[in-house]
C-alpha cells in the first residue's frame, strides 16, 4: 500500500513539474528569411583595355560585361559614345582617346534605371610614354619618396626615383634645376606614368604635378 501511495506521489510531483514547465513563456524562434538583394549579373573584371594602362594607339575598342539588355554610355570630358549589351551583358565599342590623360566612365542603364551600374577608367594615351601603367589623382600623403594618390578606384602608391622625370606647376620658379618632395604638396593632382610593381604601387618614370585646373570627368 505504501509503495502504491509513494508511486502516486512521485507521479503527481512529476506531473506538477511538467505543468509548471508548460506554463513558462516560450521564446519564439523567429525565422528570418534572408531577402535577396537586387542582384546584378556578375561583371567581368577583365575589361579591355584594363584600368590604369598606357595606350599607344588613339582609337581603342572597349570590351566588357555590364548589365544585360541595357544601354551603355562611355564618356570622358571630350567624347561620349553609346552602345547596347546583349542578353549576357557583353558589349564592345570603339572610343577615341585624347592625348594624355583620359578619365572615362562606363555607365550601364537597364529598363529599371535604379539598377544602374558604373565603372571608371584611367587611361593615358601617348605613343612614346615611358611606361605601361598610369595612376592619377589627388595627393593624399607624401612620405619620403612615396606619394599616395586618391584615384577614381581607390588609393595608389607612387614611388619616385632620382631618375623620375618630374613636371612641376608653373608657380614654381623656373630657375630651379632640380625638384624635390618639398615642391609637391598634399592636395596637388598627380599623373604618374611608369611600371606597376604590384596592384597598389607604381614606380614612376614620369610624374606630372597639376595645381590648377585639376582634371575631372563630371559629365
Amino acid at each position: 500500500m505504501k509503495t502504491v501511495v509513494l508511486s502516486l506521489v512521485v507521479v503527481a510531483f512529476i506531473g506538477a513539474i511538467y505543468g509548471l514547465w508548460q506554463l513558462q513563456p516560450k521564446r519564439q524562434t523567429q525565422t528570418v528569411n534572408s531577402q535577396k538583394s537586387q542582384t546584378t549579373p556578375q561583371e567581368n573584371q577583365a575589361f579591355q583595355p584594363q584600368d590604369g594602362t598606357v595606350q599607344k594607339i588613339k582609337t581603342i575598342n572597349f570590351k566588357g560585361q555590364m548589365l544585360p539588355n541595357s544601354v551603355v554610355f562611355i564618356y570622358s570630358s571630350d567624347l561620349q559614345v553609346s552602345t547596347k549589351t546583349d542578353q549576357n551583358g557583353s558589349f564592345q565599342k570603339d572610343f577615341t582617346l585624347s592625348p594624355g590623360l583620359n578619365l572615362i566612365n562606363i555607365v550601364s542603364i537597364p529598363a529599371d534605371p535604379t539598377k544602374e551600374s558604373k565603372k571608371s577608367f584611367t587611361l593615358y594615351f601617348d605613343s612614346a610614354a615611358p611606361g605601361k601603367d598610369v595612376a592619377a589623382g589627388i595627393i593624399k600623403t607624401i612620405f619620403d619618396n612615396v606619394i599616395t594618390l586618391t584615384t577614381l578606384n581607390g588609393q595608389k602608391n607612387i614611388k619616385t626615383l632620382d631618375s623620375t622625370d618630374t613636371t612641376l606647376p608653373k608657380d614654381i620658379t623656373s630657375n630651379q634645376s632640380t625638384s624635390s618632395a618639398k615642391d609637391i604638396r598634399v592636395g596637388d593632382y598627380a599623373i604618374a606614368i611608369g611600371d606597376a610593381t604590384d596592384q597598389e604601387t607604381i614606380t614612376a618614370k614620369k610624374l606630372i604635378i597639376i595645381r590648377d585646373n585639376k582634371p575631372q570627368n563630371n559629365e
